[in-house]
């Protein structure tokens, strides 16, 4: 059963890391174990979140993830998402999304569910308790 821990991904250049923090575990099946990625503040901050539960069949689980990656603009020295790429069974990537964060914002969320921790949750179908 896979325990909850930070994710380390690699950016774009392949040698920075993001770290996503662990905000909280699964509370049981069909709540979502959390993390959130660094910023200045929880509003900000990319996030990316699990779940697990069997289907109305009892045959397999169901695993659910989730998160954003966020693009931010300063407006009168405040940070604020200016545009986000959403993560859930697609990635829809806004035409204004800023060409720069694109790769990373693309390998960040790629990447992390190429995480060891998210490839447990996906072989065991349990989200890290």
């Amino acid at each position: 059963m896979p325990q909850m821990e930070d994710i380390i991904v690699k950016k774009a250049d392949g040698l920075t890391d993001f770290v996503y923090k662990q905000v909280s575990a699964a509370p049981g099946d069909g709540g979502f174990a959390q993390w959130e990625g660094p910023g200045v503040s929880r509003s900000v901050r990319a996030t990316f979140r699990v779940s697990t539960r069997w289907n109305k069949s009892k045959t397999a689980r169901e695993v659910n993830v989730s998160g954003m990656y966020p693009s931010l603009k300063t407006v009168d020295g405040v940070a604020q998402i200016g545009h986000l790429i959403p993560l859930s069974a697609y990635f829809a990537v806004p035409s204004g999304f800023l060409e720069t964060d694109l790769p990373d914002a693309v390998a960040v969320l790629t990447n992390s569910l190429a995480s060891a921790l998210m490839k447990s949750v996906l072989e065991t179908g349990i989200a890290p308790t």
